[in-house]
């Protein structure tokens, strides 16, 4: 198995999980009866546990998003439910007030790079680029370390075993 294959795998590993406890954990808020910005912050250390997910998970998505659009972008559009999922945990955390200006940034820029509010005109994912670089240069360490091993396997070649028919000429 290649580098990508499993870096595939682990991706979808992870997109599984991550949204599930996202899932699980808007299910957990949900049935509390806790409705951000209006009602008080919650004391049940449950319905705080999620809270704390979906804040943790949305603001981890995001990042990944921003950071490896092209390999998580298309696996994200595929599946309707993540979408579901994540439009109403983006839109969550926004009414929590509770993250810093940074996250804020973030969820802002995401919400951009996925259509789900319009692109400003001066909009710029900063990781695209360095996304591309990181995958050339990627591609290129596999290439050469392909063309090493190709190398050191044509140095290998065993000599024959057994007698030759023609065996050396000596000079006596």
């Amino acid at each position: 198995m290649d580098d990508v294959e499993k870096q595939t795998k682990t991706i979808d590993m992870l997109l599984t999980k991550l949204f599930q406890v996202l899932l699980e954990s808007k299910a957990e808020i949900s049935s509390s009866g806790y409705v951000p910005g209006v009602s008080s912050f919650p004391t049940d250390t449950h319905v705080r546990e999620a809270l704390s997910k979906i804040l943790e998970n949305t603001a981890f998505f995001s990042d990944l998003l921003l950071r490896m659009p092209s390999l998580i972008g298309t696996r994200f559009k595929k599946n309707n439910e993540w979408q579901v999922i994540f439009r109403w945990s983006l839109n969550f955390c926004g009414e929590t007030q509770l993250v810093d200006e940074e996250t804020a940034q973030t969820f802002d820029l995401v919400g951009q790079e996925l259509e789900i509010i319009p692109r400003r005109a001066n909009y710029v994912n900063p990781f695209r680029d360095t996304e591309a670089k990181v995958r050339a240069a990627t591609a290129a360490a596999a290439a050469a370390a392909e063309a090493k091993k190709q190398a050191e396997k044509s140095k290998r070649r065993k000599a024959p075993r057994g007698p030759s028919l023609g065996g050396r000429k000596t000079e006596l």
